[in-house]
């Protein structure tokens, strides 16, 4: 394989005698680059970019042997770029999205819509895919760009799925769209009982999903070569907290590769055997961790979801290789770019043209947000960072620990350490959920507390995807654990450090968002004597009504997992009255998922027990941080520092 010869420049390191805060600003405004890709001819460059501080976002293109040519752009005044992603030389699907109501419509019902069309790059102008789909009284569509078909230059398959107003989306249809002549044929229709159809490089169904009704139990499906009905290879009932995700799919025969738990308490990689329903062997599994994920090749054309390995990521993100020339090339190309990259972290090659003669290389790093490469002709050279205007030096480090909570279960967590000698003041960031991963590289907002003096700890509580089942259960399977066991998997980190020197336990603070914002809640009451102030981002303080939005709709896993947790967990809205210490709630006013009635009723209580309190209105922001613009993080950022300088104070 050839090597890259470098282009890049040298960085030269930056000497910093003391570190001075950034300004607010510099950590309101969102990513400047973002999502580079290449065409697949290798011809074009593209990326996200936000032009200034209050533009929607966009995408520009530019000509990669001639990058000072000014860009084409594509955006709009009232449509906000989503993604997008290259389907040939000349044409690439847009996904936009648009405000089209002043208020939410109910839990998971937000104020957006979405619009998915196709770009001919070389006549520059819109076809709107799901444009002829948009008919008939209260009906919606969901268009989605399933798969590109390498081996069909012209043709990707799309879906459409059908829903009337008030009611849930259908199975989609699916189709083979023709961009050139703008044709579409329908390959399959799919009833309630099969769903998550994957295809091969034909277009030909190759497997599926499904639901026994009688049994209560999800189905695996493939098709056997020549044949066009569905054959049965796996099942599992609807209770099991077990995984069985297939990792390779370019063909169903003998035995494929899937990552599952097959008994145990981690996901491991194992061989299956679908003609004869059962696992073979493990090819790999790891007694600390889930696994990551699969490991693919980069270039998605060339080699179609060829598996060439799998990731983890416990105190960084790592691949693990099965071996194999194409395996083996593809570790020797990630060494070299690992030697020559600044900070080198998680360097991921992102899009590639082809013929791997142009792609996009970019690297993640606790000091670094992101920074895109272009290797070009073997020629290597810098595009951008998402944002440039942070030093890497100025940047907290990372550190990965695990220390035991109040009943010894032992508890992960991150911690971003700030410049400078300590001991520091705290904060304390539990994540949301609280049924997710929690997987750190670069992460903005402890970022930004440390770049201000405070070491920040992010706690993987137990209920967290990622550890094993039983760590996982240990949250509600024997009654609920939110505010109990749960909080003190946070607390108890504040402890260790204390004790190992590291933190100033009079200045101790919590701050969350969503379920983050409920730990934030809970530890108003401050049980173990350890906060000054919290600050609650849109959270859930009425656990009663949070659950009345979906508990009766859904079965299964999700239900045991989700009732039994609502079953024992602490309220906020019901401890009010034991609230010991400041209390700053943020929320936004079209909030979805965690209305803000939720912070409404509880700013009231607190009033109604004279806490001391302050709650801050985010106007348009939705629950999910991409829906944050920058005056709501300007807002935000001078809000929590105002609230701990001030009230936190007195």
């Amino acid at each position: 394989m050839k090597k890259i010869s470098i282009l890049l420049s040298l960085i030269l390191s930056i000497s910093v005698s003391s570190i001075e805060p950034y300004p607010i600003e510099y950590w309101a405004v969102e990513s400047g680059l973002n999502d580079v890709q290449v065409s697949l001819d290798g011809k074009y460059m593209s990326f996200e970019k936000i032009p200034s501080k209050t533009s929607p976002r966009e995408i520009h293109i530019l000509e990669v042997d001639n990058l000072s040519k000014p860009p084409f752009v594509i955006g709009g005044e009232k449509m906000d770029v989503q993604n997008y992603y290259w389907v040939s030389d000349q044409h690439m699907v847009v996904v936009f999205s648009q405000k089209v109501r002043q208020g939410i419509k109910g839990f998971n019902q937000g104020i957006f819509n979405y619009k998915t069309a196709l770009l001919n790059l070389k006549t520059q102008k819109f076809k709107e895919l799901d444009n002829d789909r948009a008919v008939g009284a209260g009906k919606r569509f969901a268009t989605r760009l399933v798969d590109r078909l390498p081996s069909r230059k012209d043709e990707i398959i799309i879906s459409y799925a059908e829903a009337q107003r008030g009611q849930s989306f259908k199975n989609p249809a699916y189709y083979i769209y023709n961009f050139i002549t703008d044709k579409k044929r329908l390959i399959l229709r799919t009833g309630d009982d099969i769903y998550g159809i994957r295809f091969d490089q034909n277009a030909k169904p190759i497997r599926a999903s499904g639901f026994d009704a009688a049994t209560d139990e999800y189905i695996w499906y493939y098709r056997p070569e020549g044949s066009n009905s569905w054959t049965e290879y796996h099942r599992m009932h609807e209770d099991s907290f077990e995984t069985f995700s297939v990792v390779n799919t370019n063909n169903m025969k003998g035995e494929i590769y899937v990552i599952a738990n097959n008994g145990e308490d981690k996901e491991s990689l194992w061989k299956y055997d679908i003609e004869n329903k059962k696992f073979t062997s493990k090819i790999y599994g790891s007694n600390e961790s889930d696994l990551f994920g699969a490991l693919y090749h980069y270039n998605s054309s060339k080699h179609p979801r060829e598996l060439i390995g799998v990731t983890t990521f416990t105190d960084k993100f790592k691949r693990l290789y099965l071996g194999g020339d194409l395996s083996l090339e593809v570790e020797e190309l990630y060494y070299q770019l690992e030697q020559i990259i600044p900070n080198s972290y998680q360097v991921s090659i992102v899009s590639s043209s082809n013929d791997s003669n142009t792609y996009i290389v970019s690297n993640t790093a606790p000091n670094d947000p992101g920074t895109y490469y272009l290797v070009h002709n073997n020629s290597f050279s810098k595009i951008g960072s998402k944002k440039p205007f942070l030093e890497s030096e100025k940047l907290a480090s990372l550190e990965y620990i695990k220390y035991p909570s109040s009943d010894g279960m032992e508890i992960p967590a991150y911690v971003h350490i700030p410049k400078g000698e300590g001991p520091h003041p705290l904060v304390v960031m539990p994540h949301g959920g609280p049924f997710v991963g929690e997987y750190i590289t670069y992460d903005t907002w402890p970022q930004f507390y440390a770049n201000n003096g405070y070491m920040v700890i992010q706690p993987i509580y137990r209920g967290s995807f990622g550890y094993g089942i039983e760590f996982h259960k240990s949250s509600f399977i024997n009654g609920g654990q939110g505010g109990l066991l749960m909080q003190d998997d946070a607390d108890w980190g504040v402890k260790y450090l204390i004790k190992e020197g590291r933190v100033d336990p009079n200045n101790v603070y919590m701050f969350g968002w969503s379920n983050g914002g409920y730990y934030a809640s809970i530890a108003a009451t401050n049980k173990n004597n350890l906060y000054k102030c919290v600050i609650a981002g849109a959270p859930v303080t009425d656990l009663a009504q949070q659950g009345s939005y979906y508990l009766n709709r859904i079965r299964g896993a999700q239900e045991i997992r989700q009732k039994g947790y609502y079953d024992g967990s602490i309220s906020p809205i019901e401890v009010v009255s034991e609230v010991k210490v400041p209390v700053l709630i943020v929320h936004g006013d079209k909030d979805q998922r965690v209305p803000v009635k939720h912070a409404y009723k509880y700013a009231e209580e607190l009033e109604k027990y004279n806490k001391k309190h302050k709650l801050i209105v985010l106007e348009g922001a939705d629950h999910f941080s991409n829906t944050l613009t920058y005056d709501h993080y300007m807002t935000l950022y001078n809000g929590m520092l105002d609230f701990i300088d001030n009230d936190c104070q007195n």
